[in-house]
């Protein structure tokens, strides 16, 4: 499983150093979902989501981050 943050509107995964890709193989891969959130939230990132991505995509997790949410 990996760990990672999307954007909700673009539907891009954040990569090393603030950069956005479209791969969720190229994504910046947390240790666990407490680091991705620290992370998110240190940043003051809005509108985004992490997502547990398994082998399977059907088993994905996404899990908004902010009050908002993800709009579908």
């Amino acid at each position: 499983m990996r760990v990672l943050v999307q954007n909700c509107a673009t539907g891009l995964y954040l990569a090393e150093n603030c950069n956005w890709m479209s791969s969720y193989r190229d994504a910046l891969n947390f240790m666990g979902t407490v680091q991705a959130l620290d992370y998110c939230v240190e940043k003051k990132m809005e509108n985004v989501r992490i997502v547990l991505k398994f082998s399977d995509s059907v088993e994905d997790v996404l899990l908004p981050v902010t009050s908002t949410g993800c709009q579908s």
